[in-house]
């Protein structure tokens, strides 16, 4: 089971030196060639030692290592594209905005010994970026990065891992590790991660449940603390998809319970149930004592035609180069669309009494009802609730069904045919050594620096392009605010102590707008020429002046007005080349809060050259 593991990581470690310009096509596309040349390497020796064992009693063993290192090499040369990509910078995708500014935010605070600013949120990814920053000794954000490969990378090893509970070799890379390639997701993996070994796991439930009567009671204990163990460990990196699952697999449960001869079934229910809870009770608790969480972000995937899930693009819009969703074939309805309907039809057909089925059937169900019953409200209520967030359970769980249809029918076949034969295994190692070199490919070129912000690659040129951190011209400055609310998040010096979650506020309860001012001493005169203002979650100024010591008086360096209330994107102030030891900032319109208070608010600032 450590094959697809230890292969995925060696590939990835052998192409870290591949140098190219990321940002000139040509070499985007010779980096793209090299890693395509290094699979092509890796797998052809696997393929010749395949065909060869065909010939010798070595044949099973043969096999299962083969598809074991495919199932590695499957996500590890995505990751290894995003790598490469990143060579010149210490950031991951998306630099210091969005959700990676956010999470390593969060990690900072972690490592600071304040636990989690969001109770709701699943916190064991927070805490993985907080940990990979101790451990590799570096800045949270900067630990971005790893964790994003990491997170890659683990895809194909782990979809293949957890669907070898269901099948042998070659049909767990069919059902496992293909399916997977449709939820790659560089950004933010970890989400897509969970869900290729939460569907197989949650069914492989659903089958002991089934069976439980005819198993030693010993072994399901074993089993149910394994199986609540993941479960939990996966509820903690990502719960929307128990969410989406639950009415489906609550209908498939009440159906394969055996409820005449419960007391096994009881029991297996029993230990699996404490143990997830004996993982997951202080985020549960916290769930429960928050308020109802009020999505109102109405971003791309929520404003496209509901019934559309044969792509995830993720979060971010993408390169669209024409309508979306694409016009299809059949009544709008493209061919990959028809095959997946075909194939979940096929599948429920063939194998209907099977629990692997059922249960796949039932959540894919389950999620459609939930996915419609959210979009329809969503004019009335203005409230999108995630719902867009089932496509990619929805796409996972027909592919994997379509997948299982082509399984089942191969059972189906006399065993002399010769698509059941050691033949049409090496055969279909070709097929599907063709297919991850061509994904893998698209999915490269996909994330490869462009400037334009409605790209994905945005992600990657955002992180070539952010300044180090350790660039900050107030790294040993100090700073005097007019005035300043002090509590636990709020600080004079919470202006620049490199902690975002840690800002300044100046004192409450002034309710008419007036001037308040941070100044900033570097202690020695220091070049720079942008400012960088993260804002807070509110109070940041609407206008205000930027001014530099000139040895006499205060001199403006930059008049900015009406600028926005944001909260993940840091506002930069181009000040051009600028000379000084002092630095202030006036802000002169400010915003009120929603009791009334007009207040200075940041996150923090920044100095760079």
């Amino acid at each position: 089971m450590l094959t697809p593991f230890v292969v995925a990581a060696l590939f990835v470690l052998s192409c870290r030196h591949i140098a190219f310009d990321p940002e000139n096509r040509m070499g985007q596309i010779s980096a793209i060639a090299t890693i395509e040349w290094r699979l092509l390497l890796c797998s052809l020796p696997l393929f010749v030692a395949l065909a060869w064992a065909t010939r010798t009693r070595r044949f099973e063993a043969t096999s299962r290592f083969v598809c074991a290192a495919l199932a590695g090499l499957a996500s590890a040369t995505v990751a290894a594209g995003i790598l490469i990509m990143l060579r010149k910078t210490h950031f991951g995708l998306g630099g210091i905005e969005g959700d990676s500014g956010v999470l390593a935010d969060w990690a900072e605070r972690i490592n600071a010994g304040d636990g989690m600013y969001s109770p709701i949120y699943p916190p064991l990814q927070v805490y993985a970026i907080a940990w990979l920053a101790k451990l590799l000794a570096i800045y949270p954000i900067y630990a971005i990065k790893t964790f994003q490969i990491l997170g890659v990378a683990l895809v194909g090893p782990l979809a293949y891992t957890t669907w070898r509970l269901w099948f042998r070799p070659g049909a767990a890379l069919l059902v496992g590790a293909v399916p997977s390639l449709v939820l790659i997701e560089c950004y933010r993996p970890y989400p897509l991660l969970v869900l290729v070994a939460f569907v197989p796991v949650l069914l492989k439930f659903l089958q002991l449940v089934r069976h439980a009567a005819t198993i030693d009671p010993a072994r399901l204990v074993r089993c149910g603390v394994l199986i609540g163990l993941a479960l939990g460990v996966m509820f903690l990196m990502y719960s929307g998809w128990f969410q989406w699952s639950a009415p489906g697999f609550a209908v498939a449960f009440a159906i394969v319970f055996p409820w005449k001869q419960w007391r096994n079934a009881a029991l297996l229910c029993g230990v699996t149930l404490f143990t997830f809870l004996l993982v997951t009770a202080p985020y549960l608790l916290a769930v429960v004592r928050s308020p109802p969480i009020r999505d109102e972000w109405v971003y791309f995937d929520a404003l496209v035609e509901p019934a559309y899930v044969a792509m995830w693009r993720g979060g971010l819009p993408g390169n669209l180069g024409g309508p979306w969703p694409p016009v299809g074939e059949l009544g709008g309805v493209g061919l990959f669309t028809v095959l997946l309907a075909l194939g979940a039809g096929l599948a429920v057909a063939r194998g209907h009494k099977r629990t692997l089925v059922l249960g796949a059937a039932s959540i894919l169900a389950g999620g459609w009802l939930f996915r419609f019953f959210y979009a329809r409200s969503m004019w009335s209520s203005k409230l999108v609730q995630l719902w867009p967030r089932t496509t990619a359970e929805l796409l996972y769980v027909m592919v994997v069904l379509s997948a299982v249809a082509v399984t089942l029918w191969l059972r189906d076949l006399d065993d002399d045919h010769p698509l059941r034969g050691r033949g049409a295994l090496v055969g279909a190692i070709a097929g599907t050594i063709l297919l991850f070199g061509s994904t893998s490919s698209a999915l490269i070129d996909k994330y490869m620096p462009k400037e334009a912000v409605a790209d994905s690659g945005h992600m990657a040129y955002l992180a070539l392009h952010d300044i180090p951190v350790e660039q900050n011209q107030l790294q040993r400055a100090s700073v005097v605010a007019s005035s300043s609310y002090e509590a636990k998040y709020w600080s004079e010096g919470g202006a620049i102590d490199h902690k975002l979650w840690r800002g300044y506020s100046s004192a409450l309860g002034r309710k008419t707008n007036h001037e308040e001012s941070l100044t900033l001493d570097m202690h020695q005169a220091r070049e720079f020429r942008r400012v960088l203002l993260h804002p807070a979650m509110d109070g940041f100024p609407i206008d205000l002046v930027i001014e530099g010591w000139d040895g006499t008086r205060f001199v403006t360096l930059k008049i900015v007005t009406n600028l926005p209330q944001t909260y993940m994107f840091p506002q930069t102030i181009q000040v051009g080349e600028q000379w000084t030891n002092i630095v202030r900032i006036r802000a002169t319109k400010l915003r009120p809060l929603d009791n009334g208070d007009y207040v200075f608010r940041l996150a923090e600032v920044e100095l760079y050259r």
